[in-house]
């Protein structure tokens, strides 16, 4: 095979940084790919001729000629080449004839050696005995002198092109290569040699059997070979062994020696990565390649750091058009067999070290640029797995994929729907410690920061509380995982992107910000003025986050050592003005702020006594104070010192300061709300106040009817005297136990409260007489009666107030909670009546609620063809509804409040009320807008709840107290019994764990819900067995009354309907049947 020279002008030079020839003098003509590779190999010629120099002389001359010595140099010089000797010990061989060069050699020496077969045996064993000598053998491996054509290849490749030779000629290069290759070690001649005898054969123009060149070369022990020689040879085979079916068995035996593991020899991932370049060069079928695949994956347990990239490289790369599957059985070979925590320890200070972040970043190149069915089938390959649910559960490698394909569109939803998957379904939080084990891999954590960043922000902003609680508690690990502008990072996503008009969202990062700034304040405070921030939001942020982000603020500046650091104290001096502004909004913030202050100086230790005393007199005084002129101001102050008493009882010091205070507000609260009535006026008590709600051994009671009725006659809003009981009586409760604390007493020190169990309540504005009472008013006492009632019955019911009172407590509850029963039942009839009821309005930027009876669905508009019809039908059903009720009714209620007049009453005063949201005077501020660029939820000064959910409106009952009452319970009144029921349903649902659900433990459940406002899963149980009598023994009193029925009486069927208490028993019976239900199902 012959293939012609490039024509290469003086003026071409050879431009290596872009890979072309430059032609200086002409403009650029493209060259064929011959071309191309005649200049190259002419570029590499001249370099090696101008490296063989004696004492920096060329050798342009042509020396001096050297008789034949043997049949060998005889055979050559019949061919047209000569032994020249140049002087000083240096002989070449020279090309004679002016027209012929290297190419015309091996033409004419294969027609020399034609003639005869002997001729060609003689020759090669001449050859043979000549280059024993390492002096003659030198010169075949040099270049050749020519007359005509300049310097040409050497003799030895022309005897490799040499058709009938190729075989022997191959086979001897490979026995001195192995021969040299071993003597290496000792010196440098046999390394050079190596190299030079490995350079005849590469980029054979010609070879014409394959297989013959393998036996040769895999006959030999690689692997004893120094690496460089060897590694090299692997890296040559592709350009030698041609053939595809040969190929095929040089992909097999390169295969097993990558898995001899104890005959590897020096250096053993050099020889390793050298195979996987030769493998990838290969044309290997996919029958071969399969097994391949498979050994190189399994080899992934083992491999060093600088083999898994590329193993993986390699399996990815040779993925074939029609492997449709292969792609996600590659994924799964590395996800069984890659040990990602051998990589845990190692810190690369540069990411492109990582193997594990260069593994993940050729899946990545993968799934983004090449065919689109990769990205599919990486999420079929993270949503796809073997578990009880046909969904896999999570590894280590599944969270790194799913964090590497992130920023590809097509899988960006898709993982967001798998981690969302993952973390609900999460056993024993099993997918937090593995995010937690994911972070120790830093380096490729730090190369996908950004993108984690991303799909925590997304997980923040799910809907569903679970995934996004867990989005904070990976922003928290972030933060304490990473250091410098890591973390600046994390605080900034935090702070900007969550903290806004969306409650959920804002409260899940704050509540992370919280736990930082307590457990970790040194890490947190270099970053406190990102959270201060967050101080011009507190306007459109609920009552609850505005507390805890002044909380993550306090505790942060109070780490502070510098005294004068201004940060701090423009944090103080905006409490203050809070606190003394003319707005009660911003009195709110100021309350919180100064309570928050007030908690930490209280839990301080580096404070002493006396300071700690003065500082608490002080602070109360102010509060009060500057509380006074408003009361849902100071019932927040009430709410939020009570949060602060319960919060950690043990820590309050003991203070006298504390004490006065508290006293002084037990006198208001008795002077305030509670009145003596003189004795014998029981008799002429009627409704609501009939004698068997009454404690007739109490004189005092509670002035709901009176303070509404003054309200009333003052023109105030009725809802400012009576929005301070409930908060005063909690923290009253509140500071109770903290005395407990300090007298380290057993009973919980309700002695001094017990007259509110013991009081009676005012209702004479709620009478029975027809038109007594305006139905407003009658609506707002029982509406705080109830509310009041709730609060005593969860109170005492699990108080301990010894024995000698625990009877009277006993009968005084069962009473009490069959007067909230009836005053619920009063106040549901009052509604239906008039329709809607405004309910009283106990926080100052709270929309106005409104109880709405029969609240009409939305017709939907009729169709086209169908809308005169529809008119038509319209209009008759009103003219027959205006005959029937005769131009109206005539019991109706002038005085009553309307649904028109009320909404006309309310938007009048939202509209004139600047703290009420969406009002024509409200301030104007910066808003913090949600999740890109949306206010988060539609924020309206209206909000209409049916009468189902009215009950949901006030604060449930404990557990202890429906078992207590269920216990207690004669069974007299169905009514009371099956409220009873319905409340331990309510409960049951909410705390007791199903067969069919995971627990999550890491959540904070809501209050009135979570298994901890019931006392904990253990209480729980345990009250739950004390109720189980109670329900048995109503599921037996209604099984027998319904087979009393059905021996005595005839027809009892179609009597069923209109017999109220065969409905209620049989209400009893179903409620009684659901709650053995969930208890057994739990």
């Amino acid at each position: 095979m012959v293939r012609r020279k490039a024509n290469i002008s003086p003026s071409l030079t050879f431009n290596s940084k872009m890979g072309r020839f430059d032609d200086e003098d002409e403009e650029e003509e493209p060259i064929d790919g011959d071309d191309f590779r005649d200049a190259v190999e002419q570029v590499f010629d001249e370099e090696r001729s101008s490296q063989i120099t004696q004492e920096g002389r060329a050798f342009a001359d042509t020396g001096e000629r050297i008789e034949p010595e043997d049949l060998f140099e005889r055979t050559l010089e019949e061919a047209g080449v000569q032994l020249r000797d140049y002087g000083d010990d240096v002989t070449r061989t020279f090309i004679v004839d002016e027209d012929l060069n290297h190419a015309g050699f091996v033409r004419k020496l294969t027609d020399v050696l034609a003639e005869s077969n002997k001729k060609q045996k003689d020759f090669f064993e001449a050859f043979e005995r000549n280059v024993r000598d390492e002096r003659k053998l030198e010169i075949v491996l040099m270049p050749s002198d020519s007359a005509g054509f300049g310097q040409q290849d050497t003799v030895m490749r022309g005897l490799l092109l040499v058709p009938s030779l190729q075989k022997p000629v191959f086979r001897l290069v490979i026995d001195k290569m192995d021969y040299y290759a071993l003597k290496a070690s000792q010196n440098e001649k046999s390394v050079r040699l190596t190299q030079w005898l490995l350079a005849q054969f590469r980029y054979l123009e010609t070879v014409y059997d394959s297989r013959a060149l393998f036996d040769c070369i895999f006959q030999v022990e690689l692997m004893r070979w120094p690496p460089a020689i060897r590694n090299a040879l692997i890296d040559a085979l592709p350009e030698v062994l041609v053939d595809v079916d040969v190929q095929q068995d040089v992909a097999k035996n390169l295969h097993e020696m990558f898995d001899k593991q104890q005959q590897v020899g020096p250096d053993p991932d050099s020889m390793r990565l050298a195979i996987l370049r030769c493998l990838s060069l290969l044309n290997i079928n996919v029958d071969t390649l399969e097994p391949i695949r498979a050994a190189l994956l399994s080899s992934l347990k083992t491999a060093s750091g600088s083999l898994v990239p590329e193993i993986v490289h390699f399996c990815l790369e040779t993925i074939g058009a029609k492997e449709k599957g292969a792609f996600k059985e590659i994924l799964e070979g590395i996800r069984s067999n890659l040990n990602l925590s051998r990589f845990k320890n190692d810190n690369y200070a540069d990411t492109d070290q990582d193997p594990v972040t260069q593994v993940m970043h050729e899946i990545t190149v993968k799934v983004r640029f090449d065919e689109s069915h990769f990205a599919k089938d990486t999420v079929a390959f993270l949503r796809t797995g073997i578990d009880t649910e046909g969904r896999k559960t999570f590894k280590e490698f599944d969270v790194l994929l799913g964090i590497a394909v992130f920023e590809d569109q097509l899988c960006q939803e898709r993982v967001l729907t798998e981690f969302r998957h993952q973390i609900t379904n999460s056993v024993e939080d099993s997918f937090g410690k593995l995010i937690t084990s994911v972070l120790e891999l830093q380096a490729f954590i730090r190369s996908r920061f950004k993108a984690l960043l991303r799909l925590i922000e997304q997980l923040v902003w799910a809907a569903d509380m679970v995934v996004a609680e867990f989005g904070a508690r990976m922003y928290k690990s972030l933060f304490l995982a990473f250091d410098g502008d890591y973390r600046q990072e994390v605080v900034i996503a935090m702070t900007s992107d969550h903290v806004n008009s969306v409650e959920s969202e804002t409260t899940v990062v704050l509540g992370c910000l919280k736990q930082l700034a307590k457990s970790h304040p040194s890490l947190m405070l270099p970053y406190a003025v990102f959270v201060q921030s967050l101080f011009d939001t507190i306007g459109y942020l609920t009552m609850d986050n505005v507390r805890t982000l002044f909380e993550v603020m306090v505790t942060l500046y109070a780490h502070v050592d510098d005294e004068g650091d201004s940060s701090a104290d423009d944090f103080h001096i905006a409490i203050n003005k809070f606190l003394v502004s003319s707005s009660a909004r911003d009195n709110v913030w100021g309350v919180l702020g100064m309570l928050m202050q007030l908690k930490q100086e209280l839990n301080a230790r580096s404070k002493s006594e006396d300071e700690k005393e003065r500082m608490i007199e002080q602070t109360l005084g102010l509060l009060d104070k500057c509380t006074k002129p408003n009361a849902k101001v100071r019932a927040v102050f009430y709410e939020q010192m009570a949060e602060i008493f319960l919060s950690n009882p043990q820590n309050i010091p003991r203070s006298a300061a504390l004490v006065n205070w508290y006293d002084g507000l037990c006198a208001q609260f008795r002077d305030e709300f509670f009145k003596t009535r003189p004795a014998g006026k029981e008799n002429s008590l009627l409704g609501l106040e009939k004698k068997g709600f009454v404690n007739s051994e109490s004189a005092e009671w509670l002035q709901l009817s009176e303070l509404i009725s003054d309200a009333n006659k003052a023109d105030e809003k009725t809802e400012t005297r009576l929005v301070t009981l409930v908060p005063l009586f909690r923290l009253l409760r509140a500071f109770a136990r903290v005395h407990r604390e300090w007298d380290n007493a057993v009973d919980d020190n309700l002695n001094g409260l017990l007259f509110t169990l013991e009081a009676n309540l005012s209702l004479s504005n709620c009478a029975d007489a027809e038109g007594s009472a305006d139905a407003l008013s009658k609506c707002h006492t029982l509406y705080y009666c109830i509310r009041w009632l709730r609060e005593i019955v969860n109170t005492f019911s699990d108080a301990k107030l010894g024995e000698e009172n625990q009877a009277k407590v006993a009968e005084l509850l069962q009473k009490r909670y069959a007067h909230m029963v009836a005053c619920h039942r009063e106040l549901e009839q009052i509604i239906k009546k008039i329709g809607r009821y405004p309910l009283p309005s106990e926080q100052l930027d709270a929309c106005q609620t409104v109880v709405v009876y029969n609240v009409e669905q939305p017709k939907k508009k009729p169709a086209v063809k169908k809308e005169k019809k529809a008119k038509k039908a319209k209009k008759e059903k009103e003219e027959k509804e205006k005959e029937e009720d005769g131009g109206g009714t005539a019991d109706s209620d002038d005085d009553a409040p309307t649904v028109e007049n009320d909404q006309a009453e309310i938007d009048a005063e939202s509209a004139d009320d600047p703290d009420v949201p969406g009002s024509s005077k409200q301030v104007p501020g910066k808003v913090k807008l949600g999740r890109k660029g949306k206010a988060g939820a539609k924020q309206t000064s209206l909000e209409q709840i049916t009468l189902e959910k009215f009950q949901a409106r006030f604060t449930p009952l404990k557990l202890c107290a429906v078992a207590l009452l269920l216990k207690d319970n004669d069974g007299s009144s169905k009514r009371i019994l099956g409220t009873l029921l319905q409340e331990l349903i309510d409960i049951l649902k909410a705390t007791l764990p199903q067969k069919h659900k995971r627990s999550l433990p890491w959540l904070s459940s809501a209050v009135g819900n979570g298994t901890q406002y019931h006392g904990g899963l253990a209480t729980i149980w345990r009250l739950v067995t004390t109720v189980i009598p109670a329900v048995t023994k109503s599921l037996q009193e209604s099984y027998h009354f319904f087979r009393t029925q059905m021996n005595n009486s005839q027809g009892v069927v179609d009597n069923f309907e209109r017999n109220d208490r065969s409905q209620q028993i049989a209400e009893l019976l179903r409620m009684s049947l659901q709650v053995l239900t969930i208890v057994f199902s739990s």
